[in-house]
């Protein structure tokens, strides 16, 4: 399990001017094939429909459309060569970049970074749309370019800097908006040292300012991942803060790329699949796992296939960590090894060898996977065994005649929640003997998404062994906002993705619910995680536009089980 690092930390962040060469003819589909939430903001997507709807309105081909696709052959990046005189990496290629300063997040650092060094105004993804309308007057008028900025950015990289030192890399992109008409010869970018004497194209547009690089170009990313000399880790920052969207597709296995599209398991789930996954292909398909990191290595990436896979889901925390944990655990059973055997061997024999310490780190992986799961959904169990109590001593000391009645509320889909709440009935059904009481589970849709329904049918296959006394219901989320503010819910379970210090991390819609259950009579919002969710930075991780932060301060607990060395307890608020 991860561990806090021991070594000195400077925070910075790197952020990539993103320009697209071409206007494709495409489907009424959104592409590429692993789209990822950064790439097409909502509001590209509305832009999209409507273009489609005035297409199929006036078009005797109402399929087609104009739409400009961000893919690996036709994106450009912007690199900037910093000055000789510079501290730190002098005359090395960069993206915009800076140290976080004191009560800035790593996004705010990136704007403010972005406009001192350029003349580009960064826009929130949520604004680009009524920005792109009037970006040709703006950008003539006032010399400045917009960029689309994408405020998730990736998982961070951590850089060698000095001895017990390391750099924080947290890096983000922007895509540049604008008429691709627009021309500007007065002030055409004599920084640029691209030769195309075409003036069409708003990469002309940006200018440089501040004293940090002597020049910039645009360059596609197959010359971003050879270029020389760059600054530590550029390609790598790259594709993780577009999470891997313009990797070659060979660098990892056709089914890793299909598991990394799931927008409808939880962490949990999705953690165990993956793990799994690497275990199936290092015993089948043997030297698919060694080929893809040798193709990374071709590309002068220098994160492994671990922390690639880490950096498509960053959101999942438990993913980055077992991805962390697995890559260190193979790598310290690799030195046992060499070190008893004085670092022999090699050819077929070596490769064997990487297969098997794969293997093993895997399953070493998955048990403790199971062991934390097994603590948390025990502490999860038993907290609501103590509140399914104290519900029924509040009834039975009244003088209601009515049913005892205990509502559980559930939101989104979580595998850990449903678990606690199998455990649970499982534990009780003796209790209920003697105090007959019926259990409603109320699951919330959970919009957008919906993968609520698919919560209420894990639930339903449960209910279905208690089927005289627990009933299972999928509602929409206002009904459940409803019923909470009417006092008949009495327990409102949620997962986790992450849990740091001060906040949660959970689906879009908890923090509202939550709030509810604070202006709620006698309702207890509850947040269940194991240890592999807990997040190791002081910021969070980055968050698919499905996730929100949750203040831990609004929940009645937060249950994580301590250390193994301890005694296990729960964490409340």
């Amino acid at each position: 399990m991860m561990l806090a690092k021991s070594y000195a930390v400077k925070r910075v962040v790197t952020c990539f001017i993103l320009s697209t060469t071409t206007t494709t003819t495409t489907t009424n589909t959104i592409p590429p094939k692993f789209r990822i939430p950064t790439t097409i903001s909502s509001s590209q997507q509305q832009q999209q429909q409507q273009q489609q709807q005035q297409t199929s309105s006036s078009s005797s081909s109402p399929s087609q459309q104009n739409v400009e696709i961000m893919t690996r052959e036709n994106i450009r990046v912007a690199v900037f060569q910093r000055k000789s005189t510079m501290p730190t990496f002098p005359s090395h290629w960069a993206g915009i970049s800076g140290s976080i300063e004191n009560g800035e997040t790593p996004q705010e650092t990136a704007q403010r970074e972005l406009q001192e060094e350029t003349n580009l105004v960064p826009v929130l993804s949520e604004t680009a749309a009524t920005t792109t309308a009037n970006t040709t007057t703006t950008t003539t008028t006032n010399n400045n370019v917009y960029g689309e900025f994408y405020p998730m950015g990736g998982l961070y990289l951590d850089v060698p800097f000095q001895v017990d030192k390391k750099i924080r890399v947290y890096p983000f992109v922007v895509h540049l908006l604008g008429s691709r008409n627009t021309t500007n010869k007065d002030n055409k970018d004599n920084n640029s040292n691209n030769d195309d004497d075409n003036n069409n194209t708003i990469e002309n547009l940006l200018q440089l300012k501040g004293t940090e690089h002597d020049r910039f170009q645009f360059i596609s990313i197959p010359e971003l991942e050879a270029l020389q000399p760059t600054v530590p880790g550029l390609a790598d920052a790259f594709h993780r803060a577009t999470h891997g969207q313009y990797m070659a597709q060979s660098v990892l296995p056709e089914s890793i790329w299909e598991w990394s599209c799931d927008r409808v398991n939880g962490a949990a789930a999705l953690t165990k699949q993956i793990m799994t996954q690497i275990i199936m292909i290092s015993i089948v398909q043997e030297d698919e796992l060694l080929l893809c990191q040798q193709q990374q290595q071709q590309q002068q990436q220098s994160s492994t296939i671990f922390e690639t896979i880490a950096a498509l889901r960053p959101t999942m925390v438990p993913i980055v960590n077992v991805m962390r944990t697995f890559e260190e655990l193979k790598n310290k059973q690799q030195e046992s090894k060499d070190s008893r055997s004085g670092g022999g061997g090699g050819g077929d024999s070596n490769e064997q060898q990487q297969r098997l310490l794969l293997q093993d780190a895997g399953r070493n992986i998955l048990n403790s996977l199971d062991v934390e799961l097994e603590r948390c959904l025990q502490l999860g169990a038993d907290t609501l065994a103590k509140l399914y109590q104290e519900a029924i001593t509040k009834a039975t000391t009244n003088s209601n005649p009515a049913p005892i009645c205990f509502t559980i509320a559930t939101f989104s889909r979580s595998s850990t929640i449903w678990k606690i709440i199998q455990r649970f009935l499982e534990q009780n059904s003796l209790e209920r003997q003697k105090h007959p009481v019926t259990i409603n589970i109320l699951c919330a849709k959970s919009t957008p998404g919906d993968e609520g329904k698919f919560m209420a049918e894990d639930l339903s296959a449960v209910a279905k062994n208690y089927k005289d006394w627990v009933t299972v219901t999928c509602i929409g989320d206002e009904i459940l906002h409803q019923s909470i503010h009417q006092g008949t819910v009495q327990v409102v379970l949620v997962g986790s993705d992450c849990v740091m210090e001060q906040q949660v991390i959970n689906k879009v819609g908890t923090k509202a619910l939550a709030e509810t259950c604070r202006r709620g009579a006698n309702v207890s919002m509850i947040s269940c995680a194991d240890r592999w969710k807990l997040w190791d930075d002081i910021f969070p991780p980055p968050l698919e536009d499905i996730f929100e932060c949750v203040p831990r301060n609004l929940m009645d607990y937060v249950l994580v089980p301590e250390p193994l060395e301890r005694t296990t307890q729960q964490c409340s608020k």
